[in-house]
C-alpha cells in the first residue's frame, strides 16, 4: 500500500525534531571537533587559536608510539570481545536449556554488569594482588607458584581483558538469551525427528538464527571496548 501525500508530509514533519536533536548532539559537535583538530587550540587560551591545516595529523603519523598503541588496542579489543562473545553465548545456551542448577542462578550472572566500572577495577586489582588477593590463595591451594600479573605490561593488559570479559559478558548473554527464547520450536522439533545431533542442530539451526543477535552484540561490544579507561584506575 502506497502512502498518501498527507501521510508522507506528516512523517516528514514528525521526523524534523529528531533530525534537529541528532544534528545538535552529534553532527555539529563532530564538525567542531574536526575543526579543532586542525588548529593549535589551547584550553587556557581558547580565543587564541591558529589554523594549522593537517599539521596535527602529520605529526601524529610521525609518532613512534602510534603503531604500538594501535597494536595494543587491537589486541585488547579482539581478545576482550572474543571472550565476551564466547562466554556470553555459552552461558546463554546453558540458561536456555533450563538446567536446574544453572537456571536458579540467572540473576547472579547479571551482577558484574550492574557494578560501576571503577568498582570492577578495584575488585580485580585486589583479587590479583599477590599479597592480599584471592588469586594467590587459589594458586596456593592448587600447589602452583604465585604470579603477579600487574607487575608487567603484558600481564596488566591480560588482567584488564579478564576484568572486562567478566564485567560485560552478561550484556552479550542477555541479548543472545532473549533471541534464543524467541525462536520457534518447529525447526528444532523437525531436526530431532530427523535424527540430527545436538552439534548439528547448533551449527545448522541455532547459529544461523542467532546471526542478527550475534552481530548486534558484537557491534555494541566492539564500540564499548574502546571505552575501558575506568578499569585502569
Amino acid at each position: 500500500m502506497t502512502l498518501r501525500k498527507e501521510e508522507k508530509m506528516a512523517y516528514t514533519l514528525f521526523s524534523v525534531p529528531m533530525i534537529i536533536v541528532i544534528g545538535a548532539l552529534t553532527i555539529i559537535p563532530l564538525i567542531y571537533m574536526v575543526y579543532i583538530s586542525t588548529t593549535s587550540w589551547n584550553l587556557a587560551r581558547p580565543w587564541g587559536t591558529t589554523f594549522l591545516g593537517w599539521d596535527n595529523y602529520l605529526y601524529l603519523l610521525k609518532d613512534r608510539d602510534l603503531i604500538q598503541v594501535m597494536l595494543v588496542t587491537m589486541y585488547f579489543v579482539i581478545f576482550c570481545v572474543a571472550g565476551q562473545m564466547i562466554l556470553g553465548l555459552g552461558i546463554a545456551i546453558l540458561l536456555h536449556t533450563n538446567v536446574k542448577t544453572i537456571s536458579k542462578t540467572r540473576s547472579l550472572f547479571i551482577f558484574p554488569m550492574v557494578l560501576a566500572p571503577i568498582i570492577v577495577g578495584l575488585i580485580w586489582k585486589i583479587f590479583l594482588n599477590p599479597q592480599l588477593g584471592g588469586l594467590t590463595a587459589w594458586l596456593n591451594l592448587l600447589g602452583l607458584p604465585t604470579i603477579s600479573l600487574l607487575s608487567s605490561a603484558r600481564g596488566a593488559v591480560a588482567s584488564i581483558i579478564i576484568a572486562s570479559v567478566w564485567e560485560w559478558f552478561p550484556f552479550v548473554m542477555l541479548i543472545l538469551l532473549g533471541a534464543l527464547e524467541s525462536f520457534p520450536e518447529e525447526p528444532f522439533e523437525a531436526a530431532h525427528v530427523d535424527g540430527a545431533s545436538s552439534a548439528q542442530i547448533f551449527w545448522h539451526i541455532t547459529l544461523p538464527l542467532l546471526k542478527p543477535a550475534l552481530l548486534l552484540a558484537l557491534s555494541f561490544r566492539v564500540i564499548e571496548s574502546m571505552k575501558i579507561f575506568p578499569l585502569f584506575l
